[in-house]
């Protein structure tokens, strides 16, 4: 097997997209913690703060022994204030509150999405981009990107787009780091349609 190889299959969507999306789905369902009528800003940031925190006990399988550490929940309070100032801008505190009170937009669910979507972000950039740069930094010199390259268009050329197998996989040889960086979605995406 080669190195390649082992990549591949270990940013897999399986253990990579999948894994983390189910996970996030499993979190939003079992975020238990009453919701209360949010008077203010701070507490519906104390309100997603401890859902972040619930997140991550999920994501890193903490389980609740780690539920009340003080320093980590105001970080994620922080963090959610961050995440909704990005996506709201200067009227985030209103706009928020108003969503998690009145329902609308989706209301406190789609602010759990958010955060859910930008953590999920963060996860995939960790666990797909980290390893294919491990792997491509890791090569000695052309001749192994050259041997990778070719490689892969004998798994997968089929499946990629004609304008990067041009000209002795030319740019395919250029950009192979992003290509594998989409990799994870390419094959999630074939495997839904070889499904419908």
């Amino acid at each position: 097997m080669s190195d390649l190889t082992d990549l591949l299959k270990k940013i897999d969507p399986s253990k990579t997209i999948d894994f983390y999306q189910s996970q996030l789905d499993k979190a939003i369902n079992s975020f238990d913690v009453p919701r209360p009528k949010f008077e203010n800003y701070e507490q519906l940031k104390d309100y997603l703060g401890e859902y972040l925190w619930h997140l991550e006990c999920i994501l890193g399988d903490y389980g609740e022994k780690l539920r009340y550490d003080k320093k980590s929940l105001d970080y994620n309070k922080g963090f959610c204030t961050d995440i909704f100032y990005k996506h709201y801008g200067g009227y985030f505190q209103k706009t928020t509150l108003d969503m998690a009170n009145t329902g609308l937009q989706g209301g406190i669910r789609q602010l759990f999405k958010e955060i859910d979507e930008y953590v999920l972000k963060k996860r995939l950039d960790s666990s797909i981009r980290g390893p294919v740069w491990n792997y491509i930094n890791a090569m000695k010199d052309m001749a192994d990107r050259k041997k990778a390259v070719r490689e892969y268009v004998e798994l997968y050329g089929h499946i990629l787009p004609p304008e990067l197998l041009d000209g002795d996989n030319g740019r395919l040889f250029l950009q192979f780091g992003a290509v594998l960086e989409n990799h994870p979605y390419m094959i999630r995406r074939m495997r839904e349609i070889g499904r419908a």
